[in-house]
């Protein structure tokens, strides 16, 4: 904004309400430090300090600002930014904001895109009360400049615009608020800046306070940095670290004698001088240490130092920054260049290992979402898991609760626990009433300030010890989300009844099949996001509830990002009840097929074999041939033209082990050899002319195919159906294909389709066919045009078919899928023992080692009333490896009093000990019980010699069972009995 701008013939309204208003409002000429590009500006507005002439060569490179900054020094204090307009400000200050609003700076010649998207947000964010700062960065008067002259109609038409929006935000302003407009540079008369003529480095400020008068002050014109200092003071923030700037008197709220103002000088001092003695022990000052000891001493000399005296100080050293960092030598900067190329390649080398030596640069932050709902027990679990688990990782984290208007106190509890763990750790967002999974996430994420942000639950389904694998397997490859997968091998499910567990692996393999999102468990919520990558996702995502896991994942493959998955063990909740139920179900039906409409359909065949021979024995290359020769008579058909989505078919071949839980399948999408296609040339599209096909696309509704009529200036999108009427007219044409590809040059296979049916119908157009593959990726268009030779030689016949579709280990064949650990009976009781055992741990002994317990070997001597009791009670608390011993059979007075036998067992003369372990294995399949016939024998009892032999048989038994055992249980009925093995058991240690 240039400073003659504001004026009667620029922004009227607001220069005529600057000289009316006087008390509530200053106009002031804001002077830019040379170079006045706009990256350098911003950086210079938000630290203080004088960027260099060597920064200006990074204006368009926007790399992060890692000085202290006013920007930095609000998000310690936990105060939210919210930004709009020039995208700059997001490559600079990178996962800064609340929340941004970017649209790109670098087309001159577009005067309204960057303005109608700030007026777009700007009124409704003014109504928001969640945040401190609000930047609007408009480029419109800019770009005016640029592309005509400070004097043209278009100039004038910008600037009235830019009054009456700045008028509207003044109507609309909250109360206590602090309304800055301002200029980061003003421009010469052919409208460019860059360098330090007056006319470049004269900008214009303009502030408006609807609550405190301004402090009165005469100065007209104010330096840049001046802004930094004052900002700070007027949010109550330190001044950052490298500021040279002098606080503005008159932008400061009116105090009896000016008593803020002094205080805020005090503390501006005293800043520049800790940087000042901080930057001489480290560089060649351009004040020198003696003058700098001077101009200090006479501050310090008085007890209050003067206003004068202070602002003179600061004026002095101000300048001679100035002098040295923003003065241009043109012979210098020759000379600089010069020696940067001969030094660059060391330098280089040097920068790498002093930045990989400094933690600081490694430092990242993550932000723990976590939605809750009724979880009042679970709450005072996971959060402790949680904080431990990030402590000894030694991250820098923080954990946002969003409570729905949980009517069990959740939210109590939870403000408890942020008592205990600090108001910096833990950050409560609660809301009235319970809203959707989907926007608990979007809520938590707008006031997170990580660099990656992780979802998860609180009922303790989702164990933190996984976070610290989802973080190194991120930083494995700079994976944009690694997604917990119960699925994948080594993840599983503990807890969950047969119907649950169906109704997930249902849901997943449902949702593979019809849109392929590329991971093995689409429904999980336990994710680790890149902080742009979610946000970017939560505003493409349209769903709520639980379905909005399986269209954020969906949308994230659709939009070319990385993901990787990491195993798992879920665990179902211990407390309280799930929120899945009927309403959940039918809206993941809905979204599911939602998505699917998103994506178009496909139709195909399903073939599903009986058995695993035939499935294993099928000819699939005469099974896709076969099926291929249904699309190639309509790829010849003139329907062909007309209908060209319906060359694209799948087929699906399966095998299902029910016995086994095992599930095969196979996919191909069929297309055909032909033609042989040579690639000649690639080339991208410019900016306008993506817009163009863009919206084009858009307004048309193009499912895959399409073709675009093109001159020098204009292009024009038609369905394909079209092309016969405008192949005759000689105009130029390139054929399209939304592709899904995000291999460098390689298009989708969708492609081969097109190909055939140009070869065969349009031959005209094969010499230097020209094909666009559209790829609308992420936040960025990626499309290519590729000039392809392609051949016209007709195939004798059915050309021949290929498209089977490699398996999860990149190899030909079948994916494979194994759900017994759902849908196996003995696996979900084996869950279903192990949870309830975990309950009765953490209700009665928390300190009890269930998994030493499974592994103990126990020996029970004794099948009768005492070891069928002692068995059933062992098995209720884990044991799975028992041994009876026992050389009787059941009689039929002991089923009654004896819990393990039958009448059955009575009638068919069973002994004691192999009815009982078969009962115990019939109790609970995953008991390894096992019974021995053998009568022990005992003292007193004389043997023959017949049956010596025999006896030192079943002593030698009986020391190989104890042996082999860890615990020994004498359930006997005489002590005579219990006598061989006490002293087998003491002398083995038992």
């Amino acid at each position: 904004m240039k400073y003659d701008f504001m004026s009667h013939t620029g922004l009227n309204e607001i220069y005529t309400f600057s000289k009316q208003n006087t008390s509530h409002s200053r106009l002031y000429n804001f002077v830019a430090d040379p170079p006045t590009t706009t990256l350098q500006r911003l950086k210079s507005m938000t630290t203080g300090t004088f960027p260099t002439f060597i920064e200006a060569a990074f204006n368009f490179g926007g790399a992060e600002i890692k000085e202290d900054n006013i920007i930095d020094q609000l998000l310690r204090q936990k105060s939210s930014i919210v930004q709009m307009g020039d995208d700059t400000w997001d490559s600079i200050f990178p996962r800064r904001f609340m929340r941004t609003y970017p649209y790109p700076s670098f087309d001159v010649w577009d005067l309204d895109t960057v303005d109608k998207g700030v007026e777009r947000h700007i009124f409704k964010e003014l109504k928001e009360n969640d945040w401190k700062l609000l930047i609007a960065h408009c480029l419109g008067v800019d770009h005016a400049g640029h592309r005509y002259s400070p004097n043209h109609q278009e100039m004038e038409r910008k600037l009235k615009e830019m009054d009456i929006l700045v008028r509207r935000v003044m109507d609309n302003l909250p109360d206590n608020s602090l309304l800055l407009v301002f200029g980061d540079h003003g421009m010469t008369s052919t409208g460019d800046h860059g360098g330090d003529t007056k006319d470049e480095v004269d900008a214009a400020l303009f502030a408006y306070s609807n609550s405190h008068p301004f402090t009165n002050d005469t100065n007209g014109k104010i330096p840049q940095v001046n802004l930094v200092p004052t900002l700070s003071t007027i949010l109550g923030i330190p001044i950052p670290f490298s500021n040279i700037g002098q606080v503005v008197k008159g932008l400061l709220p009116l105090s009896p004698k000016d008593s803020l103002y002094s205080l805020a000088l005090h503390q501006n001092i005293a800043q520049v001088r800790q940087y000042l003695d901080k930057y001489v022990s480290y560089t060649p000052s351009p004040v020198k240490g003696l003058e700098l000891e001077n101009l200090f001493s006479r501050i310090d000399s008085v007890e209050s130092p003067s206003v004068n005296e202070s602002e003179n100080v600061l004026k002095f050293i101000q300048m001679k920054f100035q002098q040295t960092c923003t003065q241009f030598n043109v012979f210098f900067i020759l000379v600089g260049c010069f020696l940067s190329a001969f030094s660059i390649h060391p330098l280089i080398f040097s920068n790498k290992r002093r930045w990989s030596n400094n933690p600081a640069s490694e430092l990242v932050i993550y932000s723990i979402l976590l939605p809750t709902y009724c979880e009042k027990e679970n709450l005072p679990i996971i959060l402790p898991r949680l904080v431990s688990t990030l402590n000894e990782n030694r991250y820098d984290y923080e954990i946002i609760i969003i409570d729905d208007g949980s009517p069990d106190g959740t939210l109590d509890v939870a403000k408890e626990l942020q008592k205990k763990y600090g108001s910096d750790r833990i950050i409560l967002r609660p809301r009235e009433k319970k809203l959707g999974l989907g926007t608990a996430y979007v809520h938590g994420m707008k006031y997170s300030t990580g660099d990656f942000i992780v979802t998860m639950d609180a009922d303790l389904s989702h164990h933190p010890k996984f976070i610290p694998k989802f973080i190194e397997k991120q930083k494995e490859k700079d994976f944009d989300i690694v997604s917990g997968s119960r699925y994948k091998i080594g993840g599983g499910i503990k807890g969950w009844g047969f119907k649950r567990k169906l109704m997930s692996r249902g849901a997943n393999l449902l949702t593979q099949i019809l849109l392929q999102p590329g991971v093995s468990d689409a429904t999980g919520s336990f994710r680790l996001y890149k902080r742009s990558v979610l946000q970017k996702l939560v505003a493409e995502t349209q769903s709520k509830g639980y379905v909005f896991q399986m269209e954020m994942i969906v949308k994230a493959s659709q939009f070319g990002f990385t993901i990787e998955e990491v195993p798992i063990l879920f665990e179902d909740r211990i407390y309280g009840q799930s929120k899945l139920g009927l309403s959940e179900i039918v809206q993941f039906t809905r979204g599911l097929l939602g998505s699917q409409n998103q994506l178009q359909c496909i139709t195909g065949t399903f073939l599903n074999k009986n058995t695993a021979d035939s499935f294993k024995s099928m000819d699939k290359a005469e099974h896709i041939n076969e099926f291929g020769k249904e699309i190639w008579e309509f790829i010849t058909s003139k329907n062909s033209i007309v209908e060209p989505e319906k060359m694209l078919k799948i087929t699906i071949i399966a095998y299902s082990d029910l016995k086994k839980y095992h599930f095969y399948h196979w996919m191909a999408f069929p297309v055909p050899m032909y033609p042989f296609a040579t690639l000649l040339n690639v080339q991208t599209l410019e900016h306008t002319q993506i817009e163009s096909i863009s919206s084009q696309l858009q307004l048309l509704k193009v499912d895959f195919y399409f073709f675009v009529e093109y001159s020098e200036k204009d292009f024009t999108v038609h369905k394909l159906f079209d092309l016969p009427s405008i192949i005759d007219s000689g105009k130029d044409i390139i054929v399209g294909v939304v592709d899904f590809s995000s291999v460098e040059n390689t298009p989708t296979w969708l492609t081969r389709p097109l190909l055939a049916l140009i070869a065969y119908h349009f031959p005209q157009l094969c010499s230097n066919l020209k094909l666009l593959c559209w790829r609308n990726f992420a936040n960025e268009n990626k499309s290519i045009v590729l000039t392809l030779d392609v051949s016209t030689e007709r195939p004798q016949g059915t050309p021949k078919f290929v498209g089977w579709e490699k398996n999860s280990r990149g190899k030909y064949g079948p994916n494979f899928t194994n759900l017994s650990t759902t849908m196996d009976p003995i696996r979900l009781a084996d869950s279903a023992v192990s949870l309830n055992l975990k309950l009765m741990k953490w209700r009665v002994i928390p300190s009890l080692n269930l998994e030493l317990l499974e592994r103990t070997k126990c020996l029970l001597l004794g099948a009768g009333t005492l070891g069928c009791s002692v068995a059933r009670a062992l098995q209720a608390w884990g044991f799975k490896n028992i041994v009876f011993v026992d050389s009787g059979k059941v009689s039929y007075s002991n089923p009654v009093r004896q819990s393990l036998f039958k009448f059955k067992d009575c009638e068919e003369q069973k002994f004691k000990a192999l009815a009982a372990a078969d009962a115990m294995k019939e109790i609970f399949p995953g008991t390894e019980s096992k019974g021995v016939v053998l009568e022990i024998p005992m003292p007193g009892h004389a043997l023959s010699p017949e049956t010596e032999n025999e006896v030192k048989e079943v002593v030698k038994t009986l020391e190989s069972l104890i042996d082999e055992t860890d615990v020994v249980f004498l359930l006997l009925d005489s002590r005579e009995a219990r006598w061989l093995p006490t002293l087998l058991g003491a002398a083995k240690k038992k």
